[in-house]
């Protein structure tokens, strides 16, 4: 819970979006071997 707090706190991401988020969404974002942040596509095959 404190995860999808923090994410919804730090990104802006509507509490609707997380209804449709996948765990491909999600992509991690190495430097040097160490997982450093992730990346998430909120709205996945949304024009805008």
């Amino acid at each position: 819970m404190k995860a999808i707090v923090c994410a919804k706190a730090s990104s802006g991401i509507r509490l609707g979006a997380w209804d449709f988020l996948l765990w491909e969404h999600i992509t991690p974002i190495t430097r040097e071997g160490k997982l450093i942040a992730a990346r998430i596509i909120v709205y996945a095959g949304d024009q805008e």
